[in-house]
């Protein structure tokens, strides 16, 4: 019973049917670019997301290190080919689902991985606007609206570079 809203969400499952890559690096629609990425297209590891939560200095202890029963936010995905053969996008579907899954792809993409090793990013790839923000970072990689969207709440402070990128990029 994946809310209406989040729908579009399980599109991002289809990335697993992608089986002539071997990595596809995946980023949510509602993220900002402010750094260089170039680890995530150089990381070897099969999988690797950031952790989820709202708890950043453990974010930061978990960075850089695989784990097995991590709770991962799928704003931002490493996939290798292990994960790139349709056989994993098979199981996400064919998986019986519970009644309620609140954040779509995310509930049943950490059902996936639940007990297999995720390499985790370090929080600076998908760094969260609402818990995180304050406006003064210097080394933020990507920006994630989760939550509030720009358009939205364009008054909170957190907005504020969004909308500065966003005339830049108007002109």
């Amino acid at each position: 019973m994946t809310p209406l809203r989040l729908h579009a969400a399980l599109l991002k499952l289809a990335i697993f049917d992608i089986v002539d890559q071997d990595r596809v690096i995946f980023l949510d629609a509602d993220m900002l670019c402010l750094g260089d990425l170039i680890e995530l297209f150089t990381l070897d590891a099969p999988f690797a997301a950031c952790p989820a939560g709202k708890d950043r200095v453990k974010k930061e202890m978990m960075a850089g290190k695989s784990r097995r029963f991590v709770s991962s936010n799928t704003g931002v995905m490493t996939i290798g080919k292990e994960y790139l053969d349709g056989g994993a996008f098979a199981k996400m579907i064919g998986s019986p689902l519970t009644p309620c899954y609140p954040t779509a792809d995310q509930d049943i993409l950490n059902r996936f991985f639940r007990a297999k090793k995720v390499y985790c990013l370090d929080h600076r790839y998908n760094y969260h606007a609402q818990f995180f923000w304050k406006g003064d970072e210097s080394d933020v990689r990507i920006l994630h609206y989760a939550g509030p969207k720009p358009l939205e709440e364009s008054d909170a402070p957190r907005m504020k570079i969004w909308f500065e990128y966003r005339r830049e990029l108007s002109y």
